[in-house]
């Protein structure tokens, strides 16, 4: 009997010990695991879908993805909330029936902007990128109406502009190149485009300075003559086919 005690009091020793061996073992692990460092992804912030844009004081909503450059410029801008507040839009008036024009400026810098064209339908919505770093100026559509004048300025002093002229084709939004009838003036930003009328649905005309250059001190002592003594110059431009 004393012998079967005595056994059970070793037994309970040895359980006794191998239990403080084991416990150690068991915080170590549990320390290593709080040890590890946390590796926390932060998400970004959801991408807009629609651009909101402000036309006389009314809402004017566009799809990202029907706009391709504004959907690219906004995809990579740091702050693509701002970068769409900054943007402006101007409504082109037009007679043709359920389809609207617009230029929509963006990615401005010191005043000039890169300049879209978007024509929206019922089915579909086009754009094209139609002048970079210019201020929008005037529109007007050809009396067949399948045509659409553009001119586009930038500012040279407080005073002087020059600018440019673009013409598109309504159907498909490309730039129709133009033939002068007489020389070869350069009238990409390089003069001061007095006016630009329609002539025919091929043909415009624009008047500029009539000077024998078009240095910034030339166009002022342009401009500071009475109107009466202004001189200009009429060019005639027509789609070359």
């Amino acid at each position: 009997m004393k012998r079967f005690i005595f056994s059970c009091f070793i037994c309970m020793v040895l359980i006794g010990c191998s239990t403080e061996k084991s416990s150690p073992s068991i915080n170590q692990s549990a320390d290593a695991a709080e040890s590890k460092d946390v590796t926390v992804t932060e998400k970004e912030p959801p991408k807009p879908k629609e651009i909101i844009l402000f036309l006389e004081g009314n809402e004017k909503r566009f799809n990202v993805k029907d706009l391709p450059l504004i959907h690219k410029y906004v995809q990579t801008s740091p702050d693509p909330d701002l970068a769409m507040a900054r943007m402006r839009i101007n409504e082109i008036e037009t007679p043709l029936e359920e389809t609207s024009l617009y230029i929509l400026r963006y990615a401005c810098e010191a005043k000039l902007c890169s300049n879209i064209l978007i024509k929206e339908t019922k089915n579909e919505v086009q754009t094209r990128l139609v002048s970079d770093l210019s201020l929008f100026k005037t529109a007007s559509i050809s009396p067949d109406q399948e045509k659409l004048l553009l001119t586009f300025l930038v500012n040279e002093g407080d005073t002087i502009t020059r600018e440019k002229v673009n013409m598109i084709d309504l159907d498909n939004l490309e730039t129709l190149s133009l033939l002068q009838s007489e020389g070869q003036i350069d009238l990409n930003f390089v003069w001061p485009i007095l006016d630009a009328t329609w002539k025919t649905d091929e043909s415009i005309e624009v008047s500029i300075p009539k000077l024998d250059n078009s240095s910034l001190e030339a166009l002022k002592n342009w401009y500071s003559l009475k109107p009466e003594d202004q001189e200009k110059k009429t060019i005639a431009l027509t789609i070359d086919d």
